[in-house]
């Protein structure tokens, strides 16, 4: 018998525990001319930095870029386009998780010395601006009250899979989003929280609470586009769900779940910028719309 109190401890300590193991950089490149961008920009700006981890430092290449190539591993960062309609002066933040003290720090010094001269497609990059490395904000059970409205954004195409299979546009729903985000943080937890198992929450009540919460509106569609890496002229499919929808009555543990779900992206491809995604609690958060 599941109890769920020892369930919310080990929920709440996890994220906390991840959250102390991870950091967040924002990157703007300045280009030479002007690029349309789409959000498959994610995944031209994870290619630099695979090549430039590549040439320049072979050990972050193990360690926070292809752990996620393969297996179960995940990798050790995650992107985000922040700013793709400023078409000279693309943004993207980078998420890293691991060692906080060593890997955002050397990131950032090769992104500062090397990215400018490079080419990023048909445009060169001339500088680039890198903000101050951050830890995410806390997110506290306390702040949440006991059944939750969220509106949900999905500003890439997220890619979760169900029986092997990715997710499709019809069936998408919380239940899936909150699936995902539970496999992520136990996955996460054991790969960079050094956490056991037994040391993690179960995530079937987290499900379950999605599963049971009531939809309110729903605007899902599948994305369906694919890109040429601009570094291995191959060609990358990035299909996978977007849109928006809205729940009600969503328990406060799932809640907690989903919010930090949306820090670090959900399904395949994050490291390229897929499964970006945000929430908006309407009215029942303390101190916050």
């Amino acid at each position: 018998m599941i109890d769920l109190e020892t369930e919310r401890e080990l929920l709440v300590r996890t994220i906390r525990i991840l959250t102390e193991r991870t950091r967040s950089l924002d990157v703007e490149l300045h280009l030479s001319e002007p690029r349309r961008m789409s959000w498959g920009a994610g995944a031209a700006f994870r290619g630099l930095l695979g090549w430039l981890f590549q040439a320049e430092a072979p050990d972050l290449l193990e360690r926070v870029f292809k752990p996620g190539e393969g297996g179960h591993a995940q990798s050790g960062l995650a992107i985000r386009s922040l700013n793709l309609k400023d078409e000279r002066r693309p943004l993207f933040r980078l998420t890293v998780f691991g060692d906080p003290g060593q890997f955002p720090e050397r990131i950032r010094d090769l992104i500062r010395k090397r990215l400018p001269g490079l080419r990023f497609g048909e445009t060169e990059i001339c500088s680039v601006l890198t903000g101050e490395i951050l830890a995410p904000a806390e997110l506290r059970l306390t702040d949440y009250s006991f059944s939750m409205t969220g509106d949900f954004r999905f500003e890439t195409p997220v890619r979760l899979k169900r029986h092997k299979e990715i997710v499709n546009a019809a069936e998408f729903s919380l239940a899936h989003l909150a699936s995902g985000a539970a496999e992520r943080l136990l996955a996460l937890g054991a790969q960079f929280g050094g956490l056991k198992e037994a040391e993690m929450p179960d995530p079937s009540p987290l499900v379950m609470g999605a599963a049971l919460a009531t939809p309110l509106r729903r605007s899902i569609r599948w994305l369906s586009q694919s890109r040429i890496s601009d570094v291995s002229g191959k060609t990358v499919c990035m299909d996978g769900c977007g849109g928006n929808f809205t729940y009600a009555h969503i328990p406060r543990e799932t809640a907690l779940l989903l919010e930090w779900g949306a820090s670090v992206n959900l399904g395949k491809l994050t490291s390229a910028g897929c499964g970006a995604y945000s929430v908006r609690w309407r009215g029942n958060i303390t101190g916050r719309e």
